[in-house]
């Protein structure tokens, strides 16, 4: 494919492009526990846990007995030839953000090349500010950092769904076989990168069909049947192992839906994005103030892109259309997962997709406003937001090297666990279970035997049956368990606290 960029913006992407990659690639050159603990969030290890194994040859699974779905399966796959060729977890992780990297890098490549690809034909301007803001916002803005380079399949499946427009509109122009199956082996990978991108297809399709009636059968034939065979493995799988397409993980947040939390977690997501460069201001201030701050927030974007002068640049320099599919896409994901999923703590990269748009818009925004509004004021009041963005993601970047995070009490936990003698079971097993191999899952989410008992809601006597030394985790968490358990006639004495973290051993 290649590139649709102007000479100046191609400079500009390119050299974001380099830092981006630079910035995240530097990162395994860290200290081993600030290596371990941030940016990788806790859920990103049952995948690197998953990628060890897999480079032992044990196949998927976070503790090399229990066979897991609860993982995306690619990126997985590209973790492990990391684990294959160091023989070692901690060598095999530093080399990890060296993929990340690269994927956030060639998204950002790719991001450009979308944002110009919305330009309509008639371009007249000889030099577009908005492919390269928003290759600046999506690899450089803390706010886009935190999510597409967690340690998680986050960056890889918007790099792929990107790709997948970029390369929809090339197969639109000029359809062919081998067009038509490139781009289904593409989405293939794009749902192998995140199952839940299999909506996403079916949307493509359906628009396919739609703008080019019976014309655009065949292609759309031939990628929807590549697509399904490159992802068949993964179904035959979860089919024959666990007899259900929906992952260990995602049944166990079906269990239970907090409408409440999910709300007011959608909430807090929606003004993250809106902000574009910031995030987590809602952490110092009640709920009731993010309802507000984030409807005042939305009014002034729509009433911003509804400015006369504003809206006419738009309309003449860009056709948002092709946006349809991923804007019906975020609103099948703000359904589902605000009203049929738990863990709205992961609200926020669940709904990234949402984000790519609102990134979009903002970048051709903020292209469109330096072209129309000339004032010395407006101008400066610019400047200072965007000094006070790079300042933000600055500090912020910084304490990735500085300090541990939240993960730091697991991680000590994982150094006490792996010298014991005995199985430790906990309900979070992320980074503990990469650090010490007796580490056993019991929420579920990587394990499908403590999933059948999170279901009968007997997870105590899982802990018995399987006779777990030790049971550890948050005490609000493994506190009732421990009760449940002497009440069936098995002790389990406080034996340590690390952080937050107790520890109970089995008498």
């Amino acid at each position: 494919m290649s590139s649709r960029l102007g000479p100046a913006e191609r400079r500009w992407v390119l050299a974001i492009s380099s830092l981006t990659f630079l910035l995240r690639a530097v990162m395994g050159l860290r200290s081993e526990i600030i290596l371990m603990t941030r940016p990788y969030i806790e859920d990103a290890y049952y995948a690197l846990n998953c990628s060890w194994h897999i480079s032992q040859g044990h196949g998927f699974s976070v503790d090399g007995i229990h066979p897991t779905n609860g993982v995306q399966p690619l990126i997985t796959l590209l973790y492990a030839p990391f684990f294959f060729f160091t023989g070692d977890r901690l060598a095999g992780l530093r080399l990890t953000y060296i993929l990340q990297g690269l994927i956030v890098a060639s998204g950002c490549y790719l991001l450009a090349e979308f944002v110009f690809m919305l330009r309509r034909s008639d371009r007249s301007r000889p030099y577009d500010a908005a492919p390269v803001i928003a290759a600046a916002v999506w690899g450089l803005a803390i706010s886009c950092f935190n999510q597409n380079t967690n340690g998680l399949e986050t960056g890889l499946t918007i790099s792929l769904i990107i790709a997948c427009f970029l390369n929809y509109e090339i197969l639109s122009r000029s359809r062919s076989l081998l067009r038509a199956f490139g781009f289904g082996v593409l989405l293939g990978l794009t749902v192998l990168a995140r199952i839940d991108a299999a909506i996403l297809i079916v949307i493509i399709a359906i628009y396919d069909l739609a703008h080019n009636k019976w014309a655009a059968l065949r292609s759309i034939l031939v990628y929807l049947g590549v697509a399904l065979v490159i992802t068949a493995p993964w179904w035959i799988y979860n089919l024959a192992v666990f007899h259900n397409l929906m992952p260990t993980s995602g049944q166990l947040e079906s269990l239970h839906r907090p409408y409440a939390e999910n709300f007011r977690f959608f909430g807090n997501a929606l003004f993250d994005y809106l902000t574009v460069f910031y995030y987590h201001f809602y952490r110092i201030w009640q709920g009731w103030v993010t309802v507000v701050a984030t409807s005042t927030l939305l009014a002034l974007w729509i009433l911003t892109f509804r400015l006369p002068r504003m809206r006419s640049w738009i309309r003449q320099q860009y056709d948002f259309r092709p946006l349809t599919p991923l804007l019906i896409f975020s609103v099948f994901l703000i359904v589902y997962y605000t009203l049929f999923f738990s863990a709205a703590h992961f609200l926020d990269r669940y709904l990234t997709p949402l984000r790519l748009i609102i990134v979009i818009l903002f970048s051709v925004g903020a292209s469109a406003g330096t072209a129309i509004f000339r004032h010395r004021a407006l101008r400066a009041c610019a400047l200072a937001g965007a000094f006070a963005a790079i300042l933000f993601s600055a500090l912020h970047y910084y304490g990735l090297f500085a300090h541990a995070a939240i993960l730091e009490d697991f991680y000590w936990t994982g150094r006490w666990a792996a010298v014991q003698q005995g199985s430790f079971g906990m309900m979070q097993t992320g980074l503990t279970g990469f650090i010490a191999p007796n580490v056993i899952n019991l929420d579920g989410k990587v394990n499908a035997d403590a999933l059948e008992a999170q279901k009968k809601g007997n997870i105590a006597q899982y802990i018995i049956d399987t006779r777990i030394q030790y049971v550890a985790d948050w005490a609000d968490w493994v506190k009732p368990i421990i009760q449940t358990i002497r009440q069936r006639g098995v002790t389990y004495d406080s034996v340590r606290t690390i952080g937050s973290i107790v520890i109970y051993a089995r008498r």
